[in-house]
């Protein structure tokens, strides 16, 4: 069995930047993106994909007050997670409508939900390969002999 382990917002914030997309008002080339390309990954690497959501960690920022605090002072930056915000919900119902697995972190980020899973699964010997999807280079962490990015 192999597995695709999706960052969703590495990979929603990668498909809001690209060429705009409408549906009436509506901005969807995240949803469109998004959805394309779980599909396309899973089917060339014989996936099963499972969607990686952050949640928001109080842990970090009760430790360090400052963690990722200058992230948002780029305007253009800020309209794009804006962007993406509104179209994140439409890719949830799209995911689960497609039966494809999402997990959220409650108090952590994806890359602590795949650090735990590839932890887990690795060494299943019924596991052939983990497939990370992401543009977080705090998932390299996660690189060993079943696991690659």
């Amino acid at each position: 069995m192999n597995y695709l382990f999706v960052d969703g917002n590495s990979l929603g914030y990668y498909h809001q930047q690209s060429d705009k997309l409408h549906n009436g008002e509506m901005e969807v080339q995240a949803v469109f993106g998004f959805v394309k390309n779980v599909r396309r990954y899973a089917s060339i690497l014989h996936a099963r994909p499972m969607i990686l959501w952050d949640g928001f960690s109080d842990k970090r920022r009760d430790y360090y007050p400052d963690y990722k605090a200058n992230r948002d002072e780029d305007p253009e930056m800020k309209r794009m997670k804006e962007g993406f915000a509104v179209q994140k919900p439409y890719i949830l119902k799209m995911m689960a409508a497609l039966g494809v697995n999402q997990l959220i972190a409650k108090d952590a980020e994806a890359d602590d939900l795949a650090g735990m899973l590839v932890g887990r699964l690795a060494p299943q010997p019924t596991v052939d390969h983990i497939y990370l999807l992401t543009g977080d280079g705090d998932w390299l962490q996660l690189v060993r002999e079943k696991s690659a990015g």
